[in-house]
């Protein structure tokens, strides 16, 4: 009788033992390499300052783009500037200002420079190297002609900002 109870426990250890032996362990370590943050800094806003109706005006970024056309006396460029550690594309569209009552619109068309190395940036996308520190961008541009008089921004109903895209590139 004890032959028969000592055989399935010999044949239960056996197979514990055998699954034991099959399973084994491997740690895998993890790692990240995380970017600083992009930073945008020192911004300031592009103001056309009172200019002639039915005629488009335009706003330069600096001296290597096209000069001011039918832009007031307190005209300013806008400026922005840009920190991060690698190489990144920068890109932008266009701005809508709406007068007050948000029915009537202009298209602004942004001219962008990035001051240190006098680099134009392309509407689509221009990499920049920031691993070297801020770089600093002026904005001006073009404004359609106004047919009717009136205090126009892109805070008015209507009106959508400038938007300034900064992605790191290669990442």
């Amino acid at each position: 009788m004890n032959k028969l109870i000592i055989a399935p426990i010999l044949v239960i250890a056996i197979v514990f033992t055998v699954q034991a032996q099959a399973q084994s362990t491997q740690d895998i370590e993890v790692a990240a390499d995380v970017q600083a943050a992009i930073t945008f800094s020192d911004i300031t806003n592009v103001n056309f300052g009172t200019i002639s109706q039915n005629s488009g005006a335009y706003l330069n970024a600096n001296t290597s783009d096209d000069p001011d056309a039918n832009v007031g006396e307190n005209a300013q460029t806008g400026a922005f500037t840009v920190a991060g550690d690698a190489t990144a594309a920068i890109s932008f569209g266009t701005a809508t200002l709406a007068d007050g009552d948000g029915t009537n619109t202009l298209t602004f068309t942004p001219s962008i420079f990035e001051n240190s190395a006098n680099t134009e940036v392309l509407p689509g996308g221009t990499d920049f190297d920031l691993s070297a520190g801020p770089l600093v961008f002026t904005v001006g541009g073009a404004l359609d002609a106004a047919t009717v008089a009136g205090d126009y921004s892109t805070t008015n109903t209507n009106g959508s900002n400038l938007t300034i895209t900064v992605q790191y590139t290669g990442i």
